[in-house]
């Protein structure tokens, strides 16, 4: 399946105006969509060229048997044309362009194979007297209908229906097998054959072309929806207020925390905070000051969070920090980097503690999951180590507040 490349949006404005044009459109006025549209089209036609061409020049060695009866002095040169140049040229075609080495030679030489079979008819005519010949000379015309067959451009149609005519009416025109009152007709009939082809390569590249806009408005419509998409997905589990995660966060974060934990018996770390005596602050200073405390409380915990932690608001002034592969010690230190950093914020609050700033008390937990308990029958969950982490927060709070306080391991459930 073909890639679809993106599109800046500048020209995506070029898109739209195109599709606003009234009537046929055989170039696009934007020189970086034609390209692009190119390109495209030379890379859907590679794959496709490549098993007509060499069917087509089949074709045409079949009418080598007709010649062995018909106009044997001509036998030996059509052989060779025929299996000698045409056919090698087209399996070389074949090759190079499936490597690739061709680049953008690709449609001349697309061209110069489709006009070989009408030169090689025509050198033909040239020289045989046999009447004979004028069926299978008659023929060669419909080679510019087969043509309809490959995946060309209208430049490309146009110019292998023009080659294609004028040689082969001049060859018809000038050989003495050619009865002069078959003459017009014959020169009648491959002329409108080469303008079926080449409208109905201009009707398949109008066709194209509308389909290509098409293509890129709706890549673009996609993209922006995945964008919006992932929009609304950051926004389902971030805080508006402080840019941490949110509640919804917090517990995936930590589902997924846990599962990982458990399966490298890994130890999982907890740390839960909340603003001390936040209610006064709120009555003291109002709410938009306590709006913006908790915006500079978030932001201060971002800067201590290292790659792969997750910092949530886990509800009203309470904040939580999953931290994976860390011990208790290094939560611990996690946590009274936490403390230092929001103390040193220096938030004047006349109502909280003998600081006279805003500080946080933070609880402190670890547990391995999955790892053997002493009791056999104990058991180990996320809910238990969030509820260590809460009984360590209540405890710096009973303690004065404005401190870190541990436990290890988490509490366990007996049966």
């Amino acid at each position: 399946m073909r890639e679809r490349r993106a599109y800046p949006a500048g020209q995506t404005d070029e898109v739209e105006q195109e599709l606003r044009r009234s009537g046929p459109v055989l170039r696009f006025r934007n020189r970086e969509l034609e390209r692009r549209y190119a390109d495209e089209q030379s890379l859907r036609a590679r794959p496709y060229n490549r098993i007509t061409i060499p069917m087509l020049i089949g074709v045409v060695d079949l009418f080598f048997l007709q010649e062995l009866h018909a106009v044997p002095e001509v036998v030996a040169l059509s052989a060779w044309l025929r299996f000698a140049v045409l056919s090698p040229a087209a399996a070389l075609f074949v090759l190079l362009d499936w490597r690739g080495a061709l680049g953008r030679l690709t449609g001349f030489w697309v061209v110069v194979l489709a006009v070989a079979p009408t030169l090689m008819s025509s050198v033909e005519a040239l020289l045989t007297t046999s009447a004979a010949a004028v069926p299978n000379l008659q023929a060669a015309a419909l080679i510019q209908l087969a043509v309809l067959a490959w995946r060309v451009s209208v430049q490309q149609a146009a110019a292998i229906n023009l080659l294609s005519c004028t040689i082969y009416v001049s060859g018809m025109s000038l050989s003495p097998c050619v009865p002069a009152a078959l003459l017009p007709s014959i020169i009648l009939t491959d002329l409108a054959i080469g303008i079926v082809a080449l409208v109905f390569a201009v009707r398949i590249d109008l066709r194209e072309r509308q389909v290509f806009l098409l293509g890129v408005q709706a890549e673009r419509t996609r993209a922006q929806l995945a964008g919006q998409n992932v929009q609304l997905a950051r926004l389902s589990i971030q805080d508006a207020l402080t840019g941490l995660g949110n509640r919804r966060c917090f517990d995936e974060a930590m589902a997924a925390a846990w599962s990982r934990a458990e399966i490298e018996r890994a130890p999982l770390g907890l740390v839960m905070f909340d603003i001390d005596h936040f209610k006064r602050f709120n009555d003291a200073y109002g709410h938009q000051a306590g709006d913006a405390c908790l915006r500079a409380v978030g932001a201060a915990v971002s800067a201590c969070v290292r790659e792969g932690d997750t910092a949530t608001r886990y509800g009203g002034e309470e904040f939580a920090l999953i931290l994976p592969g860390t011990t208790l010690s290094a939560a611990e230190t996690a946590a009274e980097r936490v403390r230092s950093v929001i103390r040193k914020l220096a938030i004047p609050h006349s109502g909280g503690t003998a600081e006279g700033c805003v500080t946080v008390s933070l609880g402190v937990a670890s547990t391995v999951p999955g790892q053997a308990r002493p009791d056999p029958e104990s058991t180990q969950t996320p809910a238990l180590l969030i509820e260590a982490a809460d009984r360590c927060l209540y405890a710096a709070k009973g303690c004065g507040r404005n401190q870190v306080v541990a436990a290890w391991p988490a509490p366990v459930a007996q049966p």
